[in-house]
This record gives structure tokens, sequence and C-alpha cells, in this order.
């Protein structure tokens, strides 16, 4: 008889530890799904061929567009450029991976340029099933970026140009640095006081 027993309570051991573990699964499962559904990153799914499954619900305020709107329509068609939308999904199913800049196309047909990161999509048992994307906005970044670049061409000119002035009136410059109590001359000053 306690060899019944054993086995009983081993049944019930067993099946004790796979309900917490289904519990923990499923905790985890909600974590994740609140994690997915609260992100300010777009984050989509798509069947093989490219047509969108899953939005999350950060797309109407990213794109425009209600998940009812897309959902089942090719990615690409929301993008400025299709065809490089297509080349980067060919290249995700091809290396299993991509990640660059695109740019998208609001509802309203104002462009934004997005980091967009695409990977294969599996099920547990490995088959593929599309491909996972997340993209973010990054039009402030690349427009302070831009602006950046223009100051600092600007800047480079007008040295550019004092630097010809100074040399057309025979005049250097200098710098103090009031910390350090150091002057720095230029090598006009230099070859004017003949050093």
């Amino acid at each position: 008889m306690s060899g019944i027993r054993n086995i009983t309570e081993e049944e019930r051991e067993e099946e004790f530890i796979a309900a917490q573990e289904e519990v923990h699964l499923q905790e985890k499962l909600k974590l994740l799904s609140w994690a997915v559904e609260s992100s300010n990153i777009v984050l989509i799914t798509t069947d093989f061929a490219g047509n969108l499954k899953y939005v999350n619900p950060v797309v109407p305020k990213i794109w425009g567009y209600e998940a009812e709107e897309i959902l089942g329509h090719p990615a690409s068609r929301f993008w400025n450029s299709p065809s490089e939308v297509m080349k980067a999904g060919d290249e995700c199913r091809t290396r299993g991976e991509w990640e660059g800049e695109l740019v998208a196309r609001r509802k309203n047909g104002i462009l934004f340029d997005a980091h967009v990161s695409l990977n294969i999509l599996r099920d547990g048992d490995g088959k593929v099933l599309g491909l996972v994307g997340s993209l973010f906005d990054i039009t402030e970044s690349k427009r302070a970026e831009n602006e950046l670049k223009k100051r600092t061409e600007e800047l480079s000119l007008a040295k550019q140009r004092l630097d010809m002035a100074l040399e057309a009136a025979g005049m250097g410059t200098w710098e103090w640095d009031f910390l350090k109590n150091r002057i720095t001359w230029d090598d006009t000053l230099f070859r004017l006081a003949g050093i």
C-alpha cells in the first residue's frame, strides 16, 4: 500500500509544481503584455508576406491610423518608399534581422524619420510566422542633428572669413585662459613678433 501512496503523492507534487509553473508563466505573460501595450515604441508583427497582423496601441499616436485601418494591409503601404521597406523585409528574412532608418508616412501625409528594427517571428517550435518590428520616431533628433551640422558649417565658414580678414589686415589673435592664466597666440602673432 505504501508504494501506491508514494506514487499518488509524487503525482500530486508534480501537479502542484506544474500548476505553480503555469501561474508563473501567466504572470510573466501578463507583464510582457502590459509592457508591449504601454510602450511608447511602435511594435508590430506581420505575416511572412508582410501584411500587418498586430500593432500596439501607440500606433494611432505616432502614425495616426487606428489598428482596424491598417491590420491585414501590407506594412510597406505606410512608408514613403515601399520598395525600401520591402528590401528591409527581404534582408531580414535572409539574415534573420535588419536595423536602420526609414521614412514613414503618417495618415495625414506628413513624413517622419524612424529608426526601425526587424526580426524573424517564430512560434514555440521554431516555425517562422513572419516578422516582428519596432520603430521610434527620430524626426526631432534628425532635425537637431541637421541643425547642429548647419551651425557647425556656418561657424567654420565664419572662422575662415575671420582668418582671411586677419591675414589681409596683418593681424593675429590671442586667447587668454583666465582659470589657468595662460595666453595662446595664433601663428600670425608669432610671425608678426618674429618668433
